[in-house]
């Protein structure tokens, strides 16, 4: 179906059985939605909406880190040249912040979350830093009924973004499901994976819903 502004806004879900006969089901590309714009050294996750006047979607989502020293109502640089304001972040080490940009989204579009994702899965992301990245869920640390920001839950995934990914959103390659935002390295003596706050966690304590 079209959005506002004349671009499809359906997701590529295979096809469906309907009888006997197969229907084609259609996607609009990730790359073909309209993005929430990034601020300066980061990435938006997606657009977001206070729960309390769901139609008004004029935040992002990004991570916590990525807007640190920072108070709620002073000025967030964007990357493309102008200034946002930090609205909300959440408490404790739960890694995400809301921000609401010069102006907000023309033609959003509800995002699924998958509040419990399963390890082996598969996902993917985009940062403002890189190009497609593409891993496996490897770890999880969610509790999907206690938002506890004083105990950050996680999700863990086989492959890592680089300076400027932080908060680009994670979400399932199957579905377009989102499970977190991009933290950063997890880095051992012999190994080291992608981390991401786990989503869900986040949009209840910013009581938001999301959007792309």
């Amino acid at each position: 179906r079209g959005g506002a502004d004349g671009l499809a806004s359906s997701r590529d879900i295979g096809q469906i059985d309907d009888a006997s006969r197969n229907i084609p089901a259609v996607r609009l590309a990730a790359a073909d939605i309209p993005h929430a714009p990034h601020p300066a050294g980061a990435t938006a996750t997606c657009w977001a909406a206070k729960r309390r006047n769901g139609s008004f979607v004029r935040y992002f989502l990004t991570a916590k880190h990525a807007v640190a020293g920072l108070g709620r109502g002073q000025t967030v640089a964007m990357s493309g040249g102008g200034l946002g304001q930090l609205t909300d972040f959440c408490d404790g080490s739960v890694d995400a912040a809301l921000v609401e940009p010069p102006s907000g989204a023309t033609a959003p579009i509800a995002l699924a979350m998958d509040i419990d994702p399963a390890v082996g899965l598969d996902v993917e992301f985009v940062g403002a830093g890189t190009i497609l990245k593409s891993g496996r869920i490897t770890k999880t640390w969610v509790f999907p009924t206690d938002p506890d920001p004083y105990d950050p839950q996680r999700v863990h995934f086989d492959v890592t973004g680089v300076p400027g990914d932080s908060g680009a959103l994670v979400r399932l390659t199957s579905t377009g499901e989102a499970v977190g935002l991009y933290t950063g390295v997890k880095a051992g003596r012999s190994s080291q994976s992608g981390m991401s706050q786990a989503i869900w966690q986040a949009a209840e304590l910013l009581d938001i819903d999301l959007y792309e």
